[in-house]
């Protein structure tokens, strides 16, 4: 009997070729659907946690806004990891981008910023020289507006006059001081360097433009209050806190809180992502059940004089699944290849702010079992649906 089952499933690749192929193309097209929304909700979820997991986060933004605040008595606090300032109501200008005079979270005004406290990861090229004036970086929301790596640009700064009546709170027209020559370096993405929705993106000058300028950026008495990012150990908040109170009108936001906005709004589209793979899955479910069904019925037609010679139901069904076992594997096969091919495009929305590793990815954990069950659903379907009564 096995032989005979043999010549009847090369008989189905002559007759039934076509069919067997488009069972095999709405498997690959159900697969992929599917697979593709789940792996990218998935993602888009995990986006935050595994940024903040590989770029040294701040834990709070301390926010003195007065000249002369105690930094070094901060970082000396035992709670504390790493600090960096910069300082406040301070923006870069650049020549090539005039509409938009305040391109970037911060101007660092020292050599931990983007190494020991928000260590972006390097999306393209590189991280900037602390020591150089003349390098920067930019996050992908600029860069996709031309200013890539290897563009040079040039940063227009006030003299120490002007930036002294800025930061006194007068109007000081455009900037008439030094032109930097600067050379973008590198695409940075963390937590704090990320791009807002339908943002310009950002522009982030090395440290060393702060050492080399701080006159026309500081002001000539050092007159820019000082604002910092801060990492403290766990549970170290709460001292930082009781510290910061009795040193005047010193404002601190916790990371954590800003942070939690951004996880209701990706939590949000994971959702949609999801209930779009549910509803992709009944679609397809009705779609291949459907030819399934129809397979099943004719090729139950076919083999029904074989059981005048002893082939019983159950190896009748055994032949009718073993033709499409084949289009059921090599569908939920190519499904499979397609969601990695299309995850080069999630995560979407604010997720794909926060992806650290934007790109291909291969969400093994989904799509092997999902492809596997997807051909084993199909295969058993077909079995089920031939020994049904008719």
């Amino acid at each position: 009997m096995d032989g005979i089952i043999a010549a009847w499933l090369r008989l189905e690749t002559r007759r039934r070729g076509r069919s067997l192929l488009i069972l095999a193309l709405l498997v690959a097209f159900g697969t992929a659907t599917v697979l593709t929304a789940v792996a990218g909700a998935r993602r888009g979820g995990g986006a935050v946690d595994r940024l903040l997991a590989v770029t040294a986060p701040a834990t709070a933004v301390v926010l003195p806004n007065q000249a002369g605040f105690d930094w070094a008595g901060l970082r000396a606090l035992p709670q504390v990891e790493a600090v960096t300032t910069f300082p406040g109501y301070t923006s870069t200008v650049l020549a090539e981008d005039p509409g938009d005079d305040s391109p970037s979270p911060f101007v660092a005004a020292d050599t931990e910023a983007m190494r020991t406290i928000e260590r972006p990861v390097v999306l393209a090229g590189r991280l900037p020289d602390p020591a150089s004036a003349h390098e920067a970086v930019v996050t992908p929301a600029y860069a996709a507006r031309g200013f890539t790596v290897g563009r040079r640009v040039t940063v227009l700064l006030p003299t120490p006059d002007t930036a002294a009546a800025g930061i006194g709170g007068a109007r000081t027209g455009p900037p008439r001081g030094p032109r930097v020559p600067v050379t973008i370096v590198g695409v940075v993405r963390s937590t704090w360097y990320a791009d807002e929705p339908d943002g310009r993106g950002h522009f982030i000058p090395s440290p060393g433009l702060v050492a080399a300028y701080p006159d026309e950026i500081l002001g000539p008495d050092r007159q820019a209050p000082l604002n910092g990012l801060v990492r403290v150990a766990d549970g170290g908040l709460p001292a930082l806190r009781a510290w910061l109170a009795g040193r005047g009108d010193v404002e601190i936001a916790d990371r954590a809180d800003e942070l939690a906005h951004v996880r209701q709004v990706i939590g949000f589209e994971t959702g949609c992502l999801l209930v779009f793979a549910v509803a992709a899955f009944l679609t397809a479910a009705v779609l291949v059940a459907q030819a399934v069904f129809r397979y099943a019925t004719t090729s139950a037609v076919d083999l029904r004089p074989l059981t005048l010679v002893g082939m019983t139901r159950r190896q009748a069904a055994t032949a009718t699944a073993a033709a499409v076992l084949p289009s059921a594997f090599l569908g939920a096969g190519a499904g499979v290849l397609a969601s990695v091919l299309a995850s080069a495009w999630l995560p979407y929305g604010t997720a794909a702010l926060y992806e650290p590793s934007p790109g291909l990815d291969a969400d093994l954990p989904v799509l092997l079992p999902g492809g596997v069950a997807v051909a084993a659903l199909v295969t058993a379907g077909t079995a089920v649906t031939a020994l049904l009564p008719r």
